[in-house]
């Protein structure tokens, strides 16, 4: 999907670094914070207990689970938000939310979904209930907006609430859908975000059980992290020095997902294609690319395959991880990167007039975006 119907307003995040503005900062600079975290894993052969070491937001979400946890991360993100609105000139935020949309992207459950499904096959007995993460799906889609916002001292609600379960890829699904209410409605703004935590206890167990995360007995992982990142979209831009415009949107369903065993060089085909969708709206194909690789091998198989099919297509002018500043952020990633492309630009942290962000998600989808930044 392309479009030029949305521009970036402003941006919030809450990371396990700081707001919008000092984690983008930090990231550029190389700084991380990773610690401790509150789960231990026994070490082989040594029958020690030592921690699990993450990017956690300890500093807002110590004691705090499932939607409460999730209510803290989005509600100090989007008073980041409402601060640099309100800086922008848009106004206070009962103002801004009685005149916008709200769409949220939340975690899939594909980690959990499928540590339920192998240990069923495994065993022949399914896992607790405490994995079903399915069960809490429809409680989130009530509540997690409402507790979002009130968490960040706004009782007023908006026009349109939509909430989708769309894991790592989802900021396509919830662009398209922002596109679209622009394109029918008379709403002036639409906030669009993604919050998750990889640190929630079924997340750790599921994913300790599939071998991906990263822990004394398993080096190729990933680290789990904890965040929320918020946009401001717009109909048409304001009048500032320095525009960032959504140019557009791709979303594909590749064969392979992250357990399939399927990585061969045909298993970039859904990647290569969403990217090579998003190069035809390209001015000059002299890119800054924002990528998912996590630690884990499947995605770095992945992007390599796909990175000697488009070797003539683009030349990549800056490749960033941000999972490598905050940790895996699941649901939270593609607006993770969609805010500090946006920050780098304002900034003068970064000469590139747009910005690729890809995606690989765990359930098989791929996603790209593209930034265009005057």
């Amino acid at each position: 999907m392309s479009t030029n119907t949305m521009y970036v307003h402003s941006v919030g995040m809450l990371s396990s670094l700081s707001d919008a503005k000092n984690s983008s900062a930090s990231s550029r600079a190389g700084i991380t914070r990773a610690c401790p975290t509150d789960f231990e894993i026994e070490v082989a052969d040594e029958f020690e207990m030592v921690p699990i070491s993450g990017y956690p937001a300890y500093y807002l979400t110590q004691g705090f689970t499932e939607l409460g946890r999730l209510s803290r991360l989005g509600g100090f993100a989007l008073q980041d938000l409402f601060i640099n609105a309100a800086d922008s000139g848009a106004g206070g935020s009962e103002e801004i939310i009685a005149n916008a949309a709200f769409v949220l992207n939340l975690a899939s459950g594909y980690y959990q979904g499928f540590a339920r499904q192998s240990s069923s096959i495994s065993d022949g007995e399914q896992l607790s209930d405490d994995l079903n993460y399915e069960d809490l799906k429809p409680l989130y889609a009530e509540n997690a907006i409402p507790q979002m916002l009130l968490a960040a001292g706004i009782r007023r609600k908006p026009q349109i609430e939509k909430v989708v379960f769309a894991g790592d890829a989802g900021f396509s699904n919830v662009l398209t859908i922002a596109n679209n209410i622009f394109e029918t409605t008379d709403v002036a703004y639409c906030i669009v975000g993604g919050v998750d935590s990889m640190l929630e206890p079924d997340v750790i167990e599921a994913t300790l059980q599939l071998g991906i995360l990263k822990t004394e007995n398993n080096a190729i992982g990933f680290m789990p992290g904890e965040g929320a990142a918020f946009l401001l979209l717009t109909k048409s831009p304001k009048q500032q020095s320095s525009v960032t415009e959504v140019a557009g949107v791709f979303l594909e369903k590749d064969q392979a997902s992250d357990f399939s065993n399927n990585h061969s060089f045909l298993a970039a085909q859904g990647l290569s294609k969403t990217i090579l969708r998003a190069l035809q709206l390209s001015s000059d194909r002299n890119l800054q690319v924002f990528g998912n690789l996590n630690g884990t091998r499947d995605r770095a198989v992945e992007w390599s395959n796909c990175m000697v099919r488009l070797s003539a297509e683009m030349t990549i002018a800056e490749d960033i991880y941000p999972i490598a500043s905050f940790g895996e952020i699941g649901a939270a990633y593609g607006f993770f990167s969609m805010v500090i492309a946006h920050c780098y630009f304002q900034e003068g942290y970064s000469n590139c007039n747009e910005t690729l962000i890809w995606a690989i998600s765990e359930n098989g989808f791929r996603a790209s975006v593209l930034l265009r930044h005057s």
